[in-house]
């Protein structure tokens, strides 16, 4: 999903965020003058959710939800990512966590041992 579908909602990534970057000659020693892209991963935003305030197509302005791990230690005042994380790898919290209910689990329980009584006909 992206962020603007989730307005008003928590969320969490599924994939790492992804972006070529060229190193300042500085990172290379005496690499004056090339240019070296390297494909960085930021796995931020893939173990505890964040709530999103507003979005668009470039920006995503968020805050740490009450209670979280990062509201009480970091911050809890709202930040602003960058067009980096606008893709389409953004989950809704509140609905994967409804998929680790004892109910739901009970349900995919069931559900797979009929489909494995079903393959041993």
């Amino acid at each position: 999903m992206y962020a603007t579908q989730l307005i008003g909602k928590k969320a969490i990534r599924t994939k790492p965020c992804e972006w070529d970057r060229n190193p300042s000659p500085f990172d290379m020693g005496m690499g004056i003058g090339t240019e070296i892209k390297t494909k960085s991963h930021d796995y931020s935003y893939s173990d505890e959710p964040l709530f999103i305030l507003a979005a668009t197509e470039n920006h995503i302005i968020y805050k740490h939800p009450d209670g979280s791990f990062n509201a009480k230690h970091l911050s809890d005042k709202t930040h602003i990512l960058n067009c980096r994380w606008c893709d389409d790898n953004w989950a809704d919290y509140d609905e994967l966590m409804k998929l680790a209910e004892p109910a739901i689990q009970e349900l995919v329980n069931e559900s797979m041992k009929a489909a494995g009584n079903e393959d041993a006909r």
